[in-house]
């Protein structure tokens, strides 16, 4: 974990540029109900590839006080947990990668200095299919199977939520 903390520099702010990432784009507009905190906490998860260290870290990044504050966002959002949410940034960045140069997972995990086996787990673990599938599959399918984990709350809860999460910020 420490070797993922330190690829992300968390000194730095984010990127105005983060959201005009074309990855990030189709993350969110396939996850469309997502609120304005919900949609800066993906641009920038994309914008590091899902490789973005520790939930207190990333969450401090993100101007919150604290994972839990974290956390809470992304439940509040529909979203899974923030590891789970990073491996889905992570695996549509290799089928992006893939559709785009054609390189295999082991050598994308070997370019990142990872186990490949790692990256084959996690795709198993996300999708339930074997990484030759999900390349057939493609980019728009992975964004469906994401869709698909998340559940859009409920409108009456929206306001409520976003009239907490300022009060708290």
């Amino acid at each position: 974990m420490r070797r993922l903390a330190r690829q992300v520099d968390f000194s730095r702010p984010p990127s105005p540029e983060a959201h005009l990432h074309p990855l990030s784009h189709l993350v969110t507009s396939t996850l469309h109900w997502i609120s304005p905190h919900g949609r800066a906490t993906l641009d920038l998860l994309v914008a590091c590839g899902g490789i973005a260290g520790a939930a207190n870290f990333f969450a401090l990044r993100m101007g919150l006080r604290s994972r839990h504050q974290l956390a809470r966002l992304l439940a509040q959002e529909g979203l899974p947990p923030f590891e789970t949410l990073a491996a889905w940034v992570r695996l549509l960045t290799w089928v992006a990668e893939w559709e785009r140069s054609g390189m295999s997972l082991n050598c994308l995990a070997i370019r990142a200095g990872a186990e490949p086996a790692v990256y084959y787990r996690t795709v198993k673990r996300l999708t339930g299919s074997r990484w030759s599938a999900v390349r057939q599959r493609g980019l728009a399918w992975v964004l469906a199977a994401l869709r698909d984990v998340c559940r859009i709350p409920q409108p009456e809860t929206r306001a409520a939520r976003e009239d907490a999460f300022s009060s708290r910020s």
